[in-house]
């Protein structure tokens, strides 16, 4: 990679005012130092953009070894499976992963000095970063690859599944098996829920001159369940198939015939999870996606050049 003016101790020590000794024993949080110091020094140090000088130099010489995994949810199916498939090729490339979950906070500025602080070489994430983590990652010199979202932002190579297509694969499959009310449960949030949704209702749109579209939150459903008794022919397409389970659960405990109500999900789950429930799904290429991630890791020299985008094929997975 290359990189602007380096950074070091007496860079850190010369704008706090203290000497170089005091700087390199507080990034190495030795007991002598106290916390305010040691909190003041790593402040300094992000905010230059320091990076230490093992680190400084596997970077420069092509030996990144270091990746973290940037995940909101353990419990969540498609982030599993992702992450069984690039664990399996980091190793298999000599890298070391480290997977940081954020239990539902935001991808800030926190979570890379974190990432900072355990010595990482790049960021995978799944989870969209604020504009101020991005600047937070570009200042130092952190290579960014966003999986599962479809953003234009800088500093950031994008990895995504074409979600247009699937939603209007998922609409295509609910039209033939005769569903004439449709329902899209969706989360707040998510650009590839947006996109899905779009697909799904364009296709719709283009085959049927008529038709009901209720889209509903996953947070929501609950107290639209009784309503959607009433609905004649329901087809409902999930934004992923952990919330179509998680659906088809609650509607088992209120006594529906789930034989009377068509659904598909997306992820393509059930393909790639031994156990879980048998459902239509949209489903992508794991490992192909897991293996370009790896790719784009392996070949990330400048952190100048273009950044990439690439979107991923969809299938229908149907139930056999």
């Amino acid at each position: 990679m290359k990189y602007q003016k380096r950074v070091c101790l007496k860079t850190i020590a010369y704008e706090l005012g203290i000497s170089v000794n005091t700087v390199s024993r507080a990034l190495r949080d030795c007991d002598d130092i106290s916390e305010h110091t040691k909190e003041k020094v790593r402040k300094m140090a992000i905010e230059l953009g320091y990076l230490p000088n093992n680190l400084l130099y596997s970077i420069n010489n092509g030996e990144t070894k270091s990746v973290a995994l940037i995940i909101n949810n353990v419990k969540n199916y498609y982030f599993s499976i992702m992450n069984d498939r690039l664990l399996y090729y980091l190793r298999e490339e000599g890298y070391l992963a480290n997977i940081i979950c954020l239990y539902g906070n935001a991808f800030n500025t926190s979570i890379v000095k974190e990432c900072i602080y355990q010595r990482v070489d790049m960021i995978v994430t799944f989870v969209e970063p604020t504009k101020e983590a991005l600047e937070l990652v570009h200042i130092n010199h952190l290579p960014l690859i966003m999986c599962g979202r479809k953003i234009s932002k800088k500093y950031c190579d994008t990895l995504y599944t074409d979600d247009l297509k699937g939603g209007a694969l998922a609409a295509d499959y609910l039209l033939r098996k005769g569903a004439e009310t449709f329902i899209y449960l969706h989360v707040d949030g998510s650009e590839c829920s947006v996109r899905r949704y779009l697909g799904f209702k364009r296709r719709l749109a283009e085959e049927k001159d008529e038709f009901t579209l209720k889209k509903i939150r996953a947070e929501d459903f609950d107290s639209k369940i009784e309503e959607i008794r009433s609905y004649p022919s329901l087809g409902i397409f999930a934004y992923n198939d952990e919330h179509l389970f998680i659906l088809l659960d609650k509607l088992k405990q209120r006594r529906f015939d789930l034989s009377q109500i068509h659904f598909i999900g997306y992820d393509g789950v059930c393909k790639n999870m031994s156990g879980t429930i048998k459902i239509p799904s949209i489903a992508f290429d794991y490992d192909a996606m897991a293996h370009e991630v790896v790719k784009l890791i392996k070949d990330k020299k400048d952190e100048n050049e273009k950044h990439k985008s690439m979107c991923f094929d969809v299938y229908l997975e149907e139930i056999e």
